[in-house]
Parts: C-alpha cells; structure tokens; sequence
C-alpha cells in the first residue's frame, strides 16, 4: 500500500506534524510507503518525502496518479474539505484530531464553526473512514461511528537515555513545575495560559518552595508577563533541549480548556513528571491526574511541595500510566486495522 498524508503544516512545534511523522515512521517498517503533501515546511521532517502541494483537488489528483498512491489520509482543514471531489477516484480517509471549540477564540469563531459543521455533513459521510485521536474526538465531531486511534510517546525522548523510572529528587530541592505553551495571543484562551498565570501568583503569595519554568514557542515580548512572577520561560527549544526540560521538571500542569489529546502531557509524563491537567477534553484518558478545578491543582501542588515520597509515587504512576498503557507501534497497529476494515467495508 502507497499512502498519500495530507496536513497544513509540517512544521515543529505542532502536533499533528508529531502524528504524521510518527505513523510514517513506523508504516515503512510495515511496507506502506508514502508521501506527505502540506501547505507549508520547515523542514524539520526532511527524512521523509514531503511535497509543498496546494489544498486543491486537481492538484491533489495528479499527485496522486503520479505517485501511484492507493489511498489517501487527511489530518487537517483544508485538506478536509478537498476529500469529497476525490472519494469517488480513490479511497480517503479522514484522521481527525479535531478542532477547538469555536467560542474558545475571540476571533474568527463563525469560520471556525462553518468548517466544523462541513465536515460532519459533506466530507465524513462521502469517505470510506474517519478515525479520531480520543473518545472526546469522536463525540466532540459528532461522528460516533469514527474509530479511536490513540497516540503514542516515545517521540518524547528524542534521543536521550531511555528511562525505567522518574529521575530521583534530592529531598532539600525545591519542586520544579512546568508547561509547555504556544505563547502569543492566537491559542491563549482555549490553552488556559491565564489560569497558569493565577496558579503560579497564587503559588508565590503563600510562598510555596517552588521553582516554575515554562518553555515553548513565541518571541520576548510575549515572555514578558511571566517576569514578574518569577517563572522561567525557555523560548523556541529544540527537541532535545524539550526532553531535557521535561526531565527537569516533578509536575507539568496543563491548564487547556480543550484537547484531542494533549501530546505535551503525554511527554511530560514519559519523561518522568508528574501529570496533572484540568477535566476538560481528552485528558481524563491521557493521565490519570485531572483536576476538577484550579484550587484542586493548588491543593495538590502543595501537598507535593510538603511531602516529596508521596510527589515520587505520583510521579511513578504517571509514568507507567503512559509508558506501558500507550505507545506508537500501537497507535499504527489500530490506525492500520482501521483503514483496512473500513476499505473492506
């Protein structure tokens, strides 16, 4: 089998870039080959064969008869809605990792919504499968017959030393806690960024030994807010330099309102972290640590702070919940059975 992958952007940094370059890292060893087509590269996935191709049938079509493709597989807008103009030429299939909810942005949420409710009525019930990310995937596109592929980790040690278990803490240390973000305007109200900020003030006003670093992607000026309390940021970091930051830290805390999965949590906790999230979206299947509400967080935190044996069993438990329940051999193990139930159909 010849597979065509279709995603917006194969860029580092995001995570359906992870996904796509996951799954064909391990179909070759399976003998499905295939291309990648993406509006834009950074050519952080060079090792693969990755086309710049326009979000357009035609184009799509002739790529698909000169490379001899026997399917194709569509991870994002706009390559979506291209799928039904091909569904009657070669099977396609959707991979949805889904889309925010629309009224979590403060811009643009009427597009948002347009593209959502386009899909589940013209592109979902013309291709011959979808498949989703998560359970909350599947109810949240309104798809139930979609199946669940769940997402794998070991992308998250990138070259580092496997481990067996959490690194151990020196017991006089002060805790170290964490998150991943996009900063700048454009992802911050569904990522929660505002509600780290009230953990970490609420943190320093009962001056709690702690240490906070954060690390992602964005420019100086949108570090800036984070100054003042003190926290870290680790700006545009390499992947190697992103495990290293995981296995600095005893908690990483996601405050998103929504996710499909969560790939940062995911790592975190491969990486020996303490994973703890709010009950939104899809994290109540990607750690076993989801929190009711910001002061539950607190809570906790606090109580990891005072007593750093019960942080290392909590530690523990993250880490085997994700390395022995999760895995990417087993991500396209379901993915493969389900393009091949689904084209037996």
């Amino acid at each position: 089998m010849r597979l065509l992958h279709l995603a917006k952007l194969m860029k580092l940094g995001f995570g359906v870039s992870v996904v796509v370059d996951q799954f064909c890292d391990r179909l070759k060893s399976r003998n499905v080959a295939g291309i990648i087509g993406c509006e834009e590269t950074d050519g952080s996935y060079a090792r693969h064969d990755v086309v710049a191709l326009k979000a357009d049938p035609v184009a799509i079509a002739a790529l698909v008869a000169r490379e001899r493709i026997d399917a194709v597989v569509a991870y994002t807008t706009p390559f979506f809605e291209c799928l039904p103009r091909l569904a009657a030429q070669i099977p396609c299939f959707a991979c949805e990792c889904g889309e925010p909810t629309p009224e979590l942005f403060d811009q643009g949420s009427a597009m948002r919504r347009t593209i959502v409710e386009n899909k589940r009525i013209n592109v979902y019930p013309v291709v011959s499968g979808v498949c989703a990310i998560s359970d909350f995937i599947r109810h949240d596109i309104g798809w139930p017959e979609a199946a669940v592929v769940r997402l794998g980790w070991e992308h998250a040690w990138s070259g580092a030393e496997p481990l067996s278990a959490p690194i151990e803490r020196a017991e006089n240390e002060p805790i170290c806690l964490g998150g991943l973000v996009r900063l700048g305007p454009g992802e911050a109200r569904y990522k929660g960024y505002d509600l780290f900020v009230g953990l970490a003030e609420r943190l320093r006003a009962r001056q709690v030994p702690i240490r906070i670093d954060l690390a992602g992607h964005g420019d100086a000026a949108d570090a800036e807010v984070y100054d003042r309390l003190g926290v870290k940021v680790h700006l545009n970091i390499s992947d190697m330099e992103r495990t290293r930051f995981y296995r600095g830290l005893d908690i990483l805390f996601s405050p998103s309102l929504w996710e499909g999965c969560n790939l940062p949590l995911m790592e975190a906790q491969a990486n020996g972290a303490l994973g703890l999230a709010l009950d939104t979206g899809a994290h109540p299947e990607y750690t076993p640590f989801v929190m009711r509400s910001l002061t539950d967080v607190e809570r906790l935190i606090v109580s990891c702070a005072a007593d750093h044996g019960q942080l290392q069993k909590l530690r523990r438990a993250s880490f085997d919940y994700i390395t022995r329940g999760f895995g990417w051999d087993l991500s396209v193990d379901s993915f493969l059975a389900f393009l091949y139930s689904s084209a037996s159909a």
